[in-house]
This record gives C-alpha cells, structure tokens and sequence, in this order.
C-alpha cells in the first residue's frame, strides 16, 4: 500500500483545504490534484471522505466518487456515489443520495442540486423522519415525491406530486404541498388533525390552523365541523409582553341546534365562551394580573366538553394589583363569579374592591415577630344583599426549642371587624331574621403548641416520634348572627390547621372558646428510599359554639378524630389515606386515599371518596364514590388507559369511564379514546365521545420560545 500523503493548498476563494490520502498527484499545468484510497478532505469546517476526489483549483470544484461521505458543521451527514461541487460545497450536483437531517430526518434522492441562492432540489426523493427497524424494509410512514425542493432563503420545503405512504402503502395524493424547513421552530399552518365522534354533536373533525403573528405571538384557530350542530370556531392567542404574558381562548357556535331544541320558544342562540388570563410586571415592586372566564349559559360546557371542566359549578374572573416592598404586600383587586349550578337561586357574587394589607415587623430579641394586617372588602349579591367589611388585625409568633429539643410555639392574635350590610330580602343566609345597619367584633386569641421530636437512625432509617398538646385561650362568643357569613361557610379541621387559633378559611366566622388539642406524629425515612408517616388528633372545646351552626364544622365541642397515614416503601407502592372519624358515634364522616401498585409495564391506581351527611349542613350531600384507572407502557411505542368512576350509593350509578390508546414513535403519534359520560346535567344526559389524533412529526411540529423576564428591564423605564 501507500503512505498516507497529507498536502496543504488554497481554493480560489483563499480558503485552505487540506486533504489526506494513500495517494496524492498533482498536475501543475491544469491545476486539478487527484487523491485516491481513503481520501479525506476537510474545508470550511466540513469533512469530505471517498474512494477518489478530483480537486480542480481553476474553476475552484471539487469532484468525488465511491462512497462519498459529507459531514456538515450542524451534524448533518451526506452519501452519495457521484459529488461535483464547488469547493465551499455550496453548488453542484450529487447522485444516488442520501441524507439524515440533523433531527434524524432522512432524505434519498436520485438526483440532488444545489444552486447559488441557496436553493436544494431533490429529484425522484424519498423523505420520512421514521427510523427503518431492521425486520422492516419500510419506514412506518413516508413521503415520495416528483421533486422536493428545500429553500434557505424561504425556509420552506415543498413537494411536486407527492404521495404519502404508510407501511409502504400509499395513502394520500397530493400535486404540490409544502411545510417550513425541519431547522424551523415556529411557522404559519396546518397543525395535526384530530376527530371523532360524540352522542350530542355527531362527528366532528377540527383542523387547527396555526398562525405565527410575530416572535412574541401567536393565534391558533380551530374550525370544529360537526354533523349534528354545524360548525363553531376555537381561537386560542398567545403573546409574551416584555414584562409579561397573556393567554386567551374563545369559542363560538351560531342558531345551535342542541340549545333551540331545549328552548323551543328562542328563534336565534349564539353560544360562546372565552377564558383569559394575563400578568403584567409593571416594575419591580407592581404586578397585574386579570382572569376572565364567561360562558353563554349553564349547559355549554356539558354540551362541548373541548373547552371546560364539565364539574365546575362556578367561573370566576378577576382583575388584581399587587405591590411587594421589603416586608409589605398590598393587594387590591375586584372579583365576578357566574353560577353554572342546575339549580336552586343563581347567585352572582361580585367582590369589588377587595383590599389586603400586610407587614411583617423585624425580629425582636427574643426571636419573636409582629404581623399586621387589614382587608376591606365590598361584596354585592344578586337579589339578595350588599355588605361591606373592614378588618384591622395583629399576630406576635415566636418559637422556642429548649435544650432538651422540647419545641413550643405560640401565637397571639388581635382583629377588629366592621360590618356594614344592606340587605333585600328579610332572611340572611344562616336564616335569621335579616338586619340592615353596622355590626362591629373584636376577635383575640392565644395558641399554644408543643411538641417533643424524638428521632434515631438505624438500618430500618430514620425514626420519628412527635407527641405534641395544644391550648387555645379565648373568649367565648364572637360571632354575630347579623353578620352575614360568605368566606367561611366550608371550616375544615385537619392535621394542617388543627392547632390553630382560628381555623375558619376567611373572616366572615371565627371560632371562639377555650379549646385543647393533642395530636402525635409517627414517621419512618428510609436511608436511600421510602417513607411511611402516620398521624392522629382531635381538638377538644370547653363550649360548644352556636355560631358556627351552618358550616360543616357546626360548633360542638369535640372535633374529629382526624388522621393522615401514607405508605409510600418505593416506587412501585404507594398509598395515602386522610380520614375524619365522629367523636361521637365513632363513624366515618369523611375519608380521602390514594392509591398506586405496579411498573411502568402495568400500573393500578385508584381513589376512594367517602363523605358523610351533617344534619346542620345545608349544602353538601353524602358522597361515596371510587375511581379507579390501569395504565401500562406495553412496550417502547404502545401505551394505555382504562379509568372509571363509580358512585357507590345513587344505585351504584357509573359516573364516567373510558379508555386511551397511544402509539408514539420518533416520527408519529396517534391518539384514540373512548370516553362516556353516564351523569345527568341540566335533565340532560351525557353521552359518548370518541376521539382520533394523528400527528405526524416534523411536519407539524411547532413550538413557542421561551421568554424571561430579567430586573434589568425595568431600570430607567
């Protein structure tokens, strides 16, 4: 053989070259230098290899045959049998190609050319972004074209009489199409398709169409044709603002047919709904955020299930500035809410303005620290009351740990509230006799808490045995029954706030009297994985507190005994069980657990919900239900769902059940699922829904840059 014989020369362009091969002439009348045996060229940054290269330094081409391999600087890699190009690789002709893209897209193509305006032309090519198994002579999907052309200066790739193939069977025709070039990450047009079927709207197919406005923008729109209910539009727009975001998505149907067919006595319906949100940061210290959500009526949501939670019995929108300085925050804000229930009144809330306040005070010497805070709230209810509430309260906290490791923690707290109230009808809503005027209470309380850690490590991990006893110190009645009651009418007592002062959500009720709380906390850490931690307690009322009579809490002296347990050994085991069990009866009155068995390869999970009937609770109704769901990854490609939910006391009626099948790949995604609602909304009974999506990558992939928003923005602004 030859020695590798390495030589130095320059393109026209003052570019080096510099080539390696077995062997190396050179004519110097003609200028051109052949290197034969394993050739390897390197210009530019780009490597060349083949069997013979013909380097013509005149006319500044390059020529290449036998197993030609290009290599780009992007990670790009080109084969061909015959390459006659520029010495920039830039223009010329290449035979029986074949490329992979540097998202791992292949090109093959009889006849490839690439011209001075940075245009490729692929002649009788072949393009499928899907990797070929080595059991399949086929990719899973393929495009064969005519011609398929590739412009730098567009970005756009098109296709003259192009087919599309899966598994090798041809199945869409098309005389010319185009899509942006696989480097594009955000570009106008088609996005995958999806359809299906449902009992209300028959079949349905939506197109989105996709519209790059500009870098910080975006519109999608959605025409949804259904066979039933004609077609409605989806809109979903999207813009990053310099200092923020907003995001908004509309829907609209025109003379639907589903709403006339109920309400025979209207001529003409448009049905819509849109849901914004935004936030905007004004400077380092302002922030603004606003949220709308409306919708034409109750039933449009249980009607079209593509855009709303089909639960929801209340859409709330709201407008609100904050303000962060040091240890201040302020918050002024106005909310309006729109009742979806079925039935019963339709109450329509609007809280306009509500003010908040808060500092925090430094530490004092002793560790301790001083909170203050004020609200004021104005509160409007159709057909039923105007009110009007300030409040003005303090909190001292301090903890202390002794040496012995014994921790205490204790809260003082302060509030005064001033109630003015306008009401329209004669009954608030506890009930009582309604009364206009103002109404003023002071609430002060003391808490106290302490607990005594006990931890050690051994093999089994780190231990933990927590008892702790409380005492909250107050005077016995607070609350007023002219005090109308609509930020605490849900007080929940739970191992997160079963030792607080006041354990009611809001401000409208406050618990008053002397109570005792004991609780204790046991826990396992394992060393390197699982956890199991358990806790009880119950809190103990001198004097039952008639006030609260209308929330679920209802007053009386002994709370639940309530608990929290969770086993969670690995990943492949994991459950969580809250509980509430009457101090009285000793039956369950609520219980919450979750649960998850198995791998990846098969997976059961589940929850049951159990809530028991108080005789002082108005609004809530026993519930005892349990969902269940089974998911595997069959395989690297295939995974499933099966999910349903049962309700275990209105005749063992099924709420909702279905199943989801995906296939996912490197190059495609298909989506089916089968869906059916069994519960009635409005006296109208839910149906079935049967959804298929296809996409196809990198023909319709887009995504939306990411944008930050920094502190240097804001100076000199």
């Amino acid at each position: 053989g030859y020695n590798p014989v390495y030589a130095d020369t320059k393109s026209t362009a003052e570019q080096p070259i510099h080539i390696t091969a077995d062997e190396l002439t050179n004519n110097t009348q003609t200028g051109v230098t052949t290197a034969r045996g394993q050739v390897k060229i390197n210009i530019n940054g780009l490597s060349v290899t083949a069997g013979m290269i013909t380097y013509d330094a005149k006319n500044n081409f390059l020529t290449a045959t036998n197993n030609v391999t290009i290599v780009h600087k992007d990670g790009t890699v080109l084969n061909a049998n015959y390459v006659d190009l520029n010495t920039a690789l830039q223009t010329g002709e290449l035979h029986d190609v074949k490329m992979v893209l540097i998202n791992k897209s292949q090109i093959t193509t009889k006849r490839m050319r690439k011209k001075e305006n940075g245009t490729t032309i692929f002649e009788e090519a072949i393009y499928t972004p899907c990797e070929i198994c080595k059991d399949d002579k086929v990719p899973l999907w393929q495009i064969k074209a005519e011609k398929i052309t590739d412009s730098s200066s567009s970005r756009n790739t098109s296709y003259k009489n192009a087919r599309l193939e899966m598994w090798g069977i041809p199945v869409l025709y098309t005389p010319f199409f185009t899509h942006p070039s696989p480097d594009v990450k955000r570009r106008s047009g088609l996005l995958p398709a999806s359809f299906g079927s449902n009992t209300k709207i028959g079949r349905f197919i939506k197109v989105p169409y996709y519209w790059d406005i500009a870098p910080d923008q975006d519109l999608t729109i959605t025409p949804i044709d259904t066979s039933k209910q004609g077609t409605m539009i989806q809109t979903d727009y999207r813009r990053h603002l310099t200092r923020g975001t907003m995001k908004v998505t509309t829907s609209y149907i025109e003379n639907d047919k589903l709403y006339l067919t109920a309400n025979k006595k209207q001529r003409n319906k448009q049905r819509w709904h849109i849901n914004g949100s935004g936030q905007y940061h004004v400077n380092t210290q302002w922030r603004i955020s606003t949220s709308i959500n409306r919708v034409s009526d109750k039933t449009y949501f249980k009607d079209y299930r593509f855009f709303g939670n089909l639960t929801t019995t209340r859409l709330k929108s709201h407008i609100l500035a904050e303000r962060f300085t040091g240890r201040n925050y302020l918050s002024i804000g106005t909310t309006y809410f729109q009742d979806l229930k079925s039935k019963g009144d339709t109450i329509t809330p609007t809280a306009a303005p509500v003010v908040s306040y808060t500092h925090y005070m430094p530490h004092d010497t002793y560790g301790g620290r001083v909170k203050i805070y004020s609200n004021w709230r104005t509160l409007m209810i159709s057909n039923k009351s105007d009110s009007q509430r300030a409040s003005i309260g303090a909190e001292y906290a301090i903890t202390k740990i002794a040496n012995n490791g014994i921790k205490t923690d204790v809260k003082l707290n302060v509030r005064n509230d001033t109630y003015y109230t306008n009401y329209r009808t004669r009954k608030n809503e506890l009930g009582n006799t309604a009364k206009d005027g103002t109404v003023n209470r002071q609430f002060y309380a003391t808490a106290i808490k302490t607990s005594y850690p006990m931890t050690r490590i051994n093999n089994w991990g780190r231990q933990l045995i927590e008892p702790m006893v409380g005492i909250v110190l107050a005077p016995e009645s607070f609350n007023k029954k002219y005090i109308p009651n609509n930020d605490s009418t849900l007080i929940t007592v739970d191992e997160s706030n079963l030792f607080d002062a006041n354990r009611s959500p809001g401000l409208d009720r406050t618990e008053a009297g002397k109570r005792s709380i004991y609780g204790i906390k046991l826990a396992n850490y394992g060393l390197t994985e699982g956890r199991y931690s358990f806790f009880v307690g119950q809190s103990i009322r001198y004097k039952r507190d008639k006030t609260l009579t209308g929330t679920n809490h209802g007053g009386s002296k002994k709370s639940d005994y309530v608990g929290h347990l969770t086993i969670a050994p690995n990943d492949f085991l994991f459950a969580d069980y809250r509980y509430h069990i009457d101090s009285n009866d000793k039956k369950t009155n609520l219980a919450e657990g979750t649960f998850s068995i198995g791998s990846p390869a098969l997976r059961l999970g589940g929850r049951y919900t159990k809530l028991r009937t108080k005789t002082d609770s108005k609004d809530k109704k026993p519930i005892r239900q349990v969902e269940v769901n089974l998911t595997s990854e069959f395989d690297q490609f295939w995974r499933g769902k099966i999910f349903g939910t049962r309700d275990l006391l209105s005749n063992k009626n099924t709420h909702k059940s279905g199943a989801i099948l995906t296939y996912e790949d490197e190059c495609f995604q298909a989506d089916f699922s089968v869906k059916r609602d069994h519960t009635f909304y409005n006296n109208k009974k839910s149906g079935t829904t049967i959804m298929v999506a296809l996409k196809f990558k990198t023909l319709t992939t887009y995504k939306t840059d990411n944008y930050k928003i920094s502190k240097n923005q804001y100076k000199n602004k």
